[in-house]
């Protein structure tokens, strides 16, 4: 099972997305959470779709955390584990084609040429505050590691529909797809033992 030092930790996190954590640059957002199937359903929009297809993957846990900048970017790490890597694949791929229909700019292409890998920027509007998003998701044996940076809401920049939002994601997609290699990583080393 998932336990909390098999995330990221703090420093590590912050140098990688080239932040200073002694110039605030970067804190932690809470504690780092176990979440059990009710709660990993709760972070989709259709919580018993989510759930069906977490358990038809045959979902075991997950662990998550959120990180965040004094202007509100937030970074979050989801490590879902599933019964085998099989399932752990296949569920980046579910994750791929829900990012193509919600009209994501998918910056791997098609995972038919790398299954393992889904990046994807994404901009939606919403009550006419806008968000741009930069989401990596990464199989490694039988983990699904999400990576997710968000902007904060800037009162300079004002949406094509009015309302207050950002037009650009704080970290880039090297930098996302960065950590998601570097939790896969520490993942690998803390699961071998």
């Amino acid at each position: 099972m998932i336990v909390s030092t098999d995330l990221l930790g703090l420093r590590t996190l912050a140098a990688l997305l080239g932040l200073n954590v002694d110039q605030g640059e970067l804190c932690q957002d809470g504690p780092l959470e176990s979440l059990d199937l009710n709660a990993a359903a709760l972070a989709e929009s259709d919580p018993m779709l989510e759930r069906s297809r977490l358990i038809s993957r045959g979902f075991v846990h997950a662990r998550f955390g959120r990180w965040e900048t004094p202007v509100g970017d937030v970074i979050t790490i989801t490590v879902y584990e599933f019964t085998d890597a099989q399932q752990a694949r296949l569920s980046v791929c579910d994750l791929h084609e829900a990012l193509r229909a919600a009209g994501a700019n998918l910056l791997n292409g098609d995972t038919n040429r790398d299954p393992d890998v889904s990046l994807a920027s994404v901009t939606s509007i919403d009550d006419a505050v806008s968000f741009h998003s930069v989401t990596c998701a990464m199989a490694i044996d039988k983990f699904q590691i999400l990576v997710v940076s968000g902007a904060g809401v800037s009162a300079e920049f004002v949406c094509p529909t009015g309302g207050l939002g950002v037009d650009v994601a704080w970290a880039t997609p090297k930098q996302i797809r960065s950590v998601a290699s570097a939790q896969a990583q520490k993942l690998a080393t803390t699961s071998a033992h």
